[in-house]
């Protein structure tokens, strides 16, 4: 199911014909406003850029070898996905994964750095598991888009309560 870019107070997006249906919403973002009384709208690419942060409720356990061979085991409650978004194509430019609590200023430094730097395609472990001819990050499918910068940029998530990292 795809992620609704309606704001308003409830919008749910309908899984099956992909038609947006809204209780309350009032604009499409990214969309020019008739009354002129928000921000501009992004009529290109990466003339804005919004930063949004995702939490994921979950348990992971998580060995990890040192050098001498024996293993360690942590328990983590909490992963964010911080992506940085190109509000124009809505196409994720960076992103970092926060394997902590709650994420702080060196994690948003970190998903700036890799928006702004040329991605690098991963190679993966699962086999038949591959890019399609499509995918990708638009810097590792356009080189001349590694250090493009934007005008302007926007937050859709709140920040977490605790300014230091627990």
């Amino acid at each position: 199911m795809s992620r609704s870019i309606l704001t308003g107070t409830c919008a749910r997006v309908c899984a099956t014909c992909s038609l947006y249906t809204t209780a309350g919403a009032t604009h499409l973002k990214g969309l020019p406003r008739v009354d002129d009384s928000g921000p501009p709208a992004a009529v290109r690419p990466y003339q804005v850029v919004e930063f949004d942060g995702h939490r994921l409720d979950v348990r992971l356990k998580v060995v990890v070898r040192d050098p001498l061979g024996f293993s360690h085991e942590f328990e983590m409650e909490r992963v964010w996905l911080l992506v940085i978004i190109a509000v124009c194509t809505r196409a994720v430019i960076g992103y970092h994964i926060c394997l902590a609590r709650e994420y702080g200023c060196y994690d948003v430094i970190k998903t700036i750095e890799n928006a702004l730097t040329p991605h690098c395609s991963r190679t993966f472990t699962i086999p038949g598991l591959t890019y399609g001819p499509h995918d990708g990050f638009p810097s590792g499918r356009m080189p001349e888009l590694g250090y493009v910068t934007w005008e302007g940029s926007g937050s859709t998530t709140r920040r977490p309560t605790s300014p230091t990292r627990r």
